[in-house]
């Protein structure tokens, strides 16, 4: 496995290609993007202009594994139109680019609300909603436009959204009844639902096409924490947040060997920010002594 670095937290700093420089100086191996252009400003990339980018990257000797293509409100909402068509049109990028990887995301289910996400998603509710039926009918149209082209499209489950563990992601996956739907595993979102996630590769291990690392923290609730939303209330007086990888609750060398067991040797891209402290340069730099240990063994 090689480790890499998404430049989102970076570029809040500097501009896009100093983080690509600081990625490389530190000792990264690849990189993935942001889906906004290249002076931050929020908009798309076009090809032409993502392909000279990419290009450039490439040359100071990092490799681009993936665009990462979040949308917070999603695929399952009453915003999924434009989301499906920012998201089709960053497959045109990807492939104008030869980036392999599409990261996409399900969205939060709308009809949740906070006092129910203090317990564990069940798969057999999730399917009632209407959002449900809007998400599934979106994820048809983004595969069906990635169908022939050497992008892959990959969800990543994240806590408190539609696909959000391993009850979900197994009702998604049989609901959507297709084989060409990847994965962009996250394990941070797990501890959230008392999991530990590698339960989840061993059941899904065939769809992992990327992998993001960070680490997810349970602790007593605090309310100042909840409140500016560093972290979130879960069940039994308890609170969920993140951290960088190796401050959390989750037990990387057996994710790691979990990895291993199903033939995943891509990147582990780091990803900063959702409320852990600390700059993000240092974190950068500990984070690859971090796994470069954990590698090595």
């Amino acid at each position: 496995m090689k480790q890499g670095i998404l430049l989102g937290e970076l570029v809040k700093t500097m501009s896009l290609r100093e983080a690509v420089r600081t990625a490389k100086e530190i000792g990264y191996a690849c990189v993935e993007l942001p889906a906004c252009d290249v002076d931050g400003e929020g908009e798309l990339y076009d090809p032409s202009t993502a392909g000279e980018l990419c290009r450039w990257i490439r040359d100071q000797g990092l490799e681009v594994t993936s665009l990462q293509c979040h949308y917070h409100r999603g695929f399952g909402s009453d915003l999924a139109e434009p989301c499906v068509d920012r998201t089709i049109r960053m497959l045109d990028v990807a492939e104008a680019c030869g980036v392999g990887v599409v990261n996409t995301v399900s969205g939060i289910l709308t009809s949740y609300n906070d006092e129910q996400w203090q317990r564990p998603f069940d798969e057999n509710e999730a399917p009632a909603t209407e959002d449900w039926a809007r998400l599934l009918a979106s994820y048809h149209r983004v595969l069906d436009a990635a169908a022939g082209r050497s992008v892959r499209v990959a969800i990543e489950p994240v806590f408190v959204y539609m696909v959000a563990n391993t009850a979900t992601m197994r009702r998604f996956v049989a609901d959507l009844g297709r084989d060409d739907l990847a994965v962009n595993y996250d394990p941070s979102h797990f501890p959230y639902n008392d999991e530990d996630g590698v339960g989840f590769l061993r059941e899904f291990g065939d769809r992992v096409v990327h992998v993001h690392v960070k680490d997810g923290r349970v602790t007593e609730a605090d309310e100042s924490a909840i409140e500016s939303r560093d972290a979130w209330r879960i069940r039994g007086g308890r609170q969920f947040g993140f951290a960088p990888p190796g401050q959390g609750n989750l037990d990387w060398p057996a994710v790691l060997a979990a990895l291993r067991e199903i033939g995943y040797d891509g990147a582990l891209t780091l990803e900063m920010g959702h409320g852990y402290e600390g700059d993000p340069v240092e974190i950068a730099r500990s984070n690859l002594c971090f796994f470069d240990e954990l590698l090595a063994t």
